[in-house]
């Protein structure tokens, strides 16, 4: 019997990570089984985003002076760095680096735990431990639950788009539970085809949908305005008007200087997110995916073993040499 949640969703990269708990330590720390692992992932998080925070959080509690406040997990004792390109890319996407980490393995952007050519299927290690020594397995997301990142843990697909065959691997994983946002074409294209919440009741599981339609929370707005250049001003004229004609688009679909400017993401929503960086200082140099080496906080039993520099596919092999997995 397990639980799944479909509640609010949101977008959560470098890795924080927590191997915790207690073992029989055979000639040293390094031989410390962990009695639970706890894998965190913020999606799109490296440095930059980690620093950024710190000075934000300074900012908070100082208000004109200078200072940073450190994020919790930069006081981890550990801390090493992992590389994230993919089979295809230096600027990787959330379905190929979650594959890596979750098995091992490498393949191409936008792939789930299945080889380029979809002609090897990848066991993950949260399936390795389930199987093989029977954890209890959770996957939590702030996205949906049938998106790249949660699905590369339970999935294997050619396509991160398909979203409702992801659907169908969460419940037939028979992890324990899950929770996060709505699931994602919950009855695929065909109208005769199972409700995935259904499918999932039908399994076994207890599904609470969570929303409150129709309540608008009405927060109070500061005093202030916010003045806007001729350019920034033509600027989100331009990204809305596309919104309205296109909203968010395919690379194939776009010029290369409409994808500079959006990424795949909403014009309008990217648009106004990076005037208000910049008008608050911070500002990053693309909205699209990039190749920055992303870090690894550890802390917990066996945490020493994820120092130093290495590619993501060795989060999947330290984890499976730290439980025992084959």
């Amino acid at each position: 019997m397990g639980a799944l949640f479909g509640c609010s969703s949101g977008e959560p990269s470098s890795v924080a990570m927590a191997a915790t708990g207690e073992g029989g330590a055979q000639g040293g720390s390094a031989a410390m089984v962990p009695k639970y692992v706890f894998l965190f992932i913020g999606d799109g998080m490296s440095y930059p985003q980690i620093q950024a925070t710190a000075y934000f959080n300074g900012a908070q509690q100082r208000g004109e002076e200078s200072t940073i406040e450190r994020v919790s997990f930069m006081d981890f004792p550990v801390i090493g760095s992992q590389y994230t390109y993919d089979s295809t890319s230096f600027c990787p996407d959330s379905a190929s680096t979650a594959t890596s980490i979750a098995s091992g393995r490498k393949t191409a952007s936008g792939v789930i735990n299945v080889s380029p050519d979809a002609s090897e299927r990848f066991e993950t290690i949260a399936e390795k431990l389930k199987r093989q020594l029977g954890y209890k397995v959770g996957v939590l997301t702030s996205v949906n639950l049938n998106h790249a990142m949660p699905a590369a843990f339970y999935a294997h697909q050619q396509s991160r788009k398909n979203y409702c065959e992801i659907g169908q691997e969460l419940i037939a994983s028979g992890f324990d539970y899950f929770a996060g946002g709505g699931l994602l074409n919950p009855t695929g294209a065909s109208d005769n085809r199972i409700d995935l919440y259904e499918a999932a009741r039908d399994a076994g599981y207890e599904v609470a949908r969570t929303y409150d339609e129709g309540a608008a929370q009405v927060a109070e707005a500061e005093t202030g305005s916010l003045m806007l250049t001729a350019c920034e001003d033509e600027q989100l004229r331009e990204a809305y008007e596309r919104t309205v004609a296109v909203g968010a688009g395919d690379q194939e679909d776009m010029t290369q200087e409409e994808y500079v400017h959006y990424g795949t993401y909403e014009p309008f929503t990217v648009t106004l997110t990076h005037l208000l960086n910049r008008k608050s200082g911070v500002d990053f140099s693309t909205c699209a995916h990039s190749g920055l080496t992303v870090p690894v906080f550890a802390l917990g039993a066996g945490a020493e073993v994820f120092d130093g520099f290495y590619d993501n596919t060795e989060i999947y092999a330290k984890l499976a040499a730290l439980t025992g997995v084959a």
